[in-house]
C-alpha cells in the first residue's frame, strides 16, 4: 500500500500546493462547480483555530485524457477509485485507508487500523 501511495501523495502536493499533513486529511465531501472546478474543504491544522477550515475551488479539465494534471480534475479521480472502500469504512475522508499485520491483528491499534 505505501509504494502505491506515496506517489500520490506526490502527485497530489504538486498539483494542489498543500503540505502532507494536510492533503492526508482531504474530506470526501465535495461540491462540483458548474464542471469546472471542485469545491471543498480541506483541515490545515497550522494555521491555528479560526483559520482551521478554508474553502478551495481546484479546476477540473473535462478532457480524461488530462485528468492528472489539474488539481480538482485529480481530486474527482481519485475520489471516484476510493468509493467502494470509502462506502464499506464508512469515513468520510477521501483516503479509506486502513493498516493489520495480515494475521487479523490491528497494527495501528490506536486509530482502530485506521491510517488515513
Amino acid at each position: 500500500m505505501d509504494e502505491d501511495l506515496a506517489p500520490l501523495m506526490v502527485h497530489a502536493a504538486g498539483l494542489t500546493g498543500r503540505n502532507p499533513e494536510t492533503l492526508k486529511e482531504l474530506p470526501a465531501e465535495h461540491e462540483v462547480l458548474e464542471g469546472a472546478a471542485a469545491a471543498l474543504t480541506p483541515t490545515k491544522r497550522r494555521r491555528g483555530k479560526t483559520n482551521t477550515f478554508t474553502q478551495v475551488h481546484w479546476s477540473v479539465n473535462q478532457d480524461p485524457a488530462w485528468h492528472l494534471g489539474s488539481a480538482g480534475s485529480f481530486y474527482l479521480l481519485l475520489h471516484r477509485l476510493t468509493a467502494r472502500r470509502r462506502s464499506l469504512s464508512g469515513t468520510g475522508s477521501l483516503w479509506p485507508i486502513r493498516a493489520g499485520n495480515g494475521l487479523g491483528a490491528v497494527l495501528h491499534a490506536d486509530s482502530g487500523g485506521r491510517v488515513m
